[in-house]
């Protein structure tokens, strides 16, 4: 492969193990996943990323981030619709995002993303200890 070509997969490949990271482009900066493409600190962010007249390197990187799990959290919407409305947008949205803490994307599309999310709520609801006739039924 020439020298190019494996420097822009590795530099995609750091960006996407960025950006994508659930605790935030400084976790993700610091991540072995990122760390195994390209090995900087977080301060050093600008030896990758230019910045721009107006933008940080951070700030570039954080555009990508937020746009990222905002397009998680909206698919989620369009999945779940009833229990959006049920449990209100920002209870559902600490729920989703805990869950995608405990189960990453791992593919291109979000077909599957979340398949694992009834078992998931189904684990952690916070009365999963009682007994299962002092639970809670609607949900």
């Amino acid at each position: 492969m020439p020298e190019r070509s494996a420097d822009l997969n590795h530099l995609q490949a750091w960006m996407q193990a960025v950006i994508t990271n659930a605790g935030g482009i400084r976790a993700g900066v610091a991540s072995a996943e990122a760390r195994q493409q390209i090995d900087i600190e977080f301060e050093e962010l600008e030896s990758v990323v230019a910045r721009s007249s107006a933008l940080t390197s951070a700030a570039r990187l954080m555009i990508y981030s937020r746009a990222y799990h905002t397009r998680l959290l909206e698919a989620f919407h369009a999945e779940f619709p009833c229990l959006l409305q049920a449990l209100g947008a920002d209870l559902f949205n600490h729920f989703v995002i805990e869950y995608l803490h405990h189960h990453p994307p791992h593919s291109y599309t979000l077909h599957r993303l979340a398949e694992n999310f009834p078992a998931f709520l189904s684990a952690t609801r916070p009365d999963s200890e009682a007994p299962p006739d002092e639970r809670e039924s609607w949900p």
